[in-house]
């Protein structure tokens, strides 16, 4: 198959590939962002030009492929929503899309918490207390004399209870610290081969 390939020439220059093995055909590189002579490599520089770089007016680079995943280019779909006017060998760094789904919790998931709140307001008002008046009686005017009791309480108002308003808010949103799990990128299932590009 591979000899009937190589006759046919069904693999134009430019071409990128993956190989199962580690080991190319000769007329491949493995796409690994190596920079080349453009007199050396002139037809594939014709195709590829300076897209992936170029260090000097002399060379050029091949584009790295190393951890990378091809992305096919939008051509004004509309399908790319972060950068619909990608070009042709440019990066997009790893990013993880916002969930579309509305996160509920219920109140077994909320956690140790607080709620603050008011009493309603009652208006002016007073408190009654009691107190308890003694005097002794005589001619003795030693004896006319009247004390007051240290002892003063406020009158019984019996069983009851107290309205408690919680602090009105408007809406918004509580922070959920994720604090275990996870890993350090979204990924889907892969296999790791090796990119190698047609030079010849």
């Amino acid at each position: 198959m591979t000899n009937i390939i190589r006759a046919t020439g069904a693999l134009p220059i430019g071409m990128v590939v993956s190989f199962a093995g580690n080991t190319i055909p000769d007329n491949m590189l493995f796409c690994d962002g190596a920079t080349l002579d453009r007199v050396v490599f002139a037809d594939l520089f014709a195709v590829i030009g300076t897209i992936y770089g170029s260090p000097t007016a002399a060379t050029f680079m091949l584009p790295l492929m190393n951890d990378q995943i091809i992305r096919g280019a939008d051509d004004s779909r509309g399908a790319d929503l972060t950068d619909p006017v990608r070009t042709t060998g440019s990066k997009q760094l790893w990013a993880t899309g916002a969930p579309t789904t509305p996160f509920v919790i219920n109140a077994l998931q909320n956690g140790t918490h607080v709620h603050t709140g008011e009493n309603p307001t009652s208006g002016s008002h007073t408190h009654t207390t009691t107190t308890s008046v003694g005097g002794t009686n005589g001619n003795n005017p030693s004896r006319h004399q009247q004390f007051t009791s240290n002892e003063w309480f406020t009158g019984y108002s019996g069983t009851h209870t107290h309205t408690v308003r919680p602090s009105s808010t408007n809406d918004h949103g509580h922070g959920t610290p994720i604090l275990t799990g996870g890993d350090t990128l979204t990924s889907p299932h892969t296999i790791t081969m090796r990119a190698g590009i047609v030079v010849k």
